[in-house]
C-alpha cells in the first residue's frame, strides 16, 4: 500500500468537480453513471456498508443497511463518495486495463478498519462531497461555536454533521474546544501567549 498525500487526494477530486461540473449536493449515483460503474443493492456482511470489485466495476451496497441509508442520506452519499475514492486511488490497474494492482477479485470495503487506504478512501469522499473552495465560501469566514453551525454546513453539502465535522478539521477550519464542542478555527494551545 503506497502513501498518498493529502494534497493528492483533494487534486483527485477536483479533477472530478472540474471534469463533471460538480456542484454541491451533486447526485451521486449519477456521478456513477458517468463513471460507469455499476451500483448494486446485496446482501453483505452486517459490518459493511458497501465494497468495490474493481475489476468488475460494481460498487456493491449492503440491502441489509437500506434503512439506515434513508434515514441517513449523508452517511449513503459519503458511502458511495468513499468506494469512489477507493476507485481513483487505489485501482489503477483495473482503471486502466492492465490488471497490474491486484487481482480479479480484489474487494476494498467500508466496515469502518481504520487501515490507511480505508482511511485515504475517507479523506477522498469528504474532498469529493465538500470540496475546500467550497467549505471556504459557504462557511463565509465569521467565527462560530456548536454543533448548529456544522448542522448548517452539513446540509448544504448533504453530509452527516460528523462527516462535516472531520471534514472543517481537515481544512483546518474548525477544532474542538477544551469542552468538546466545535468551533471554528485551529485550536489554539493553551500555552501559547497573546500578543494583546
Amino acid at each position: 500500500m503506497n502513501f498518498i498525500p493529502a494534497a493528492l487526494i483533494e487534486m483527485r477530486a477536483e479533477e472530478l468537480w472540474q471534469r463533471f461540473r460538480l456542484e454541491p449536493k451533486f447526485d451521486v449515483e449519477a456521478l456513477l453513471d458517468y463513471l460507469d460503474l455499476k451500483l448494486l443493492w446485496t446482501g453483505l456482511s452486517d459490518g459493511i456498508l458497501a465494497e468495490i470489485t474493481p475489476y468488475d466495476r460494481r460498487i456493491s451496497v449492503n440491502e441489509r443497511r437500506r434503512m439506515e441509508f434513508d434515514q441517513n442520506l449523508g452517511l449513503y452519499r459519503f458511502t458511495l463518495a468513499h468506494e469512489v475514492g477507493h476507485w481513483f486511488l487505489h485501482a489503477e490497474g483495473a482503471r486502466s486495463g492492465s490488471g497490474l494492482l491486484f487481482d480479479a477479485q480484489s474487494l476494498f470495503g467500508r466496515d469502518g478498519r481504520a487501515s490507511p487506504m480505508e482511511t485515504q478512501a475517507h479523506k477522498f469522499a469528504g474532498a469529493l462531497l465538500a470540496p475546500r473552495h467550497e467549505v471556504v465560501a459557504a462557511q463565509a469566514g465569521r467565527p462560530w461555536e456548536g454543533w448548529q453551525e456544522v448542522g448548517r454546513l452539513a446540509g448544504e453539502f448533504d453530509m452527516s454533521k460528523l462527516a462535516m465535522f472531520i471534514r472543517l478539521k481537515e481544512l483546518q477550519l474548525a477544532h474542538e474546544d477544551e469542552r468538546g464542542v466545535p468551533a471554528s478555527g485551529r485550536a489554539v494551545d493553551p500555552r501559547q501567549g497573546s500578543l494583546l
